[in-house]
């Protein structure tokens, strides 16, 4: 039922018209990797899945990805970190990197930006969001991490989420 559930879920009017991506999922949780996997395929953008850090750094020394979804707390090799690895290779200066996580707060935040992370997408995973993100990476990959949209619209769905002390 599950799996039924998501492909029905997965299915919309949009998520299908956009460029071909090579991506590469780098999540310790299976689940989290099986859905976000889906949503990717589903639209037929090619996918690689590893499970730490490490196997990041050496999946992108060996392959070209368009975009990586980064979880930030991996065993071995957290995201962060991975990221910073992962932009130190010429290759890799087009590459859009995308953090996940269940929550992260202002620090982290700041933190993966600074490792060269485009953007944070919380879990669970949103088609739409996804969507936005993957659009405005191939509408302008050189400015992708400057994309306002995606922004805004991470913004205004995680405000009503954050305690009244972390809404500025």
């Amino acid at each position: 039922r599950i799996c039924l559930s998501v492909a029905v879920w997965l299915q919309g009017p949009n998520f299908t018209e956009m460029s071909i991506l090579t991506v590469l999922i780098a999540d310790d949780d299976k689940a989290s990797c099986l859905i976000l996997r889906k949503m990717l395929t589903v639209c037929g953008h090619s996918c690689d899945v590893v499970y730490d850090g490490v196997e990041a750094v050496q999946a992108v020394c060996g392959k070209r990805y368009d975009m990586i979804f980064l979880d930030l707390y991996m065993p071995v090799l957290g995201g962060i970190h991975a990221a910073i690895a992962i932009r130190s290779l010429r290759s890799t200066r087009s590459t859009v990197i995308i953090g996940t996580a269940l929550s992260v707060d202002c620090t982290e935040a700041s933190l993966c930006m600074n490792a060269g992370m485009a953007q944070i997408l919380l879990k669970p995973y949103d088609r739409e969001l996804i969507e936005c993100l993957i659009q405005s990476s191939t509408s302008q990959p050189t400015q992708a991490v400057q994309a306002a949209k995606p922004q805004e619209e991470a913004r205004r769905r995680i405000q009503p989420h954050l305690p009244k002390w972390r809404q500025d």
